[in-house]
């Protein structure tokens, strides 16, 4: 449980035996419900290739400001080398942002 205001960490790490990239995108959905609504429309992005290599660990930290009580799902997307076959994945995380104080 995150409480509103705080900043999320996340950590990527790459068990495969080939590198894998991703650019900063991400988008925060939160559950309506309808379904999944897309939160950060208007959030603007600094187009920055992060490569992990096998083992390599990466921390992004994500500003969740702004976002109200209830239930979120961040997706990010992921590319393997293209000369494996594989172009693209997406991994994403859900969480909950509370107003409460967590015991």
């Amino acid at each position: 449980m995150i409480k509103q205001g705080e900043v999320a960490s996340i950590y990527y790490e790459n068990w495969g035996m080939n590198e894998i990239q991703a650019g900063s995108v991400y988008f925060i959905y939160k559950k309506m419900k309808n379904g999944w609504e897309r939160m950060n429309q208007e959030l603007a992005f600094t187009d920055i290739l992060m490569t992990l290599q096998p083992t390599a660990i990466h921390v992004e930290h994500i500003d969740l400001k702004g976002l109200k009580e209830g239930s979120y799902k961040i997706i990010k997307g992921f590319y393997r080398d293209i000369r494996m076959g594989n172009t693209g994945f997406q991994l994403g995380v859900e969480f909950k942002i509370s107003n409460k104080e967590s015991k």
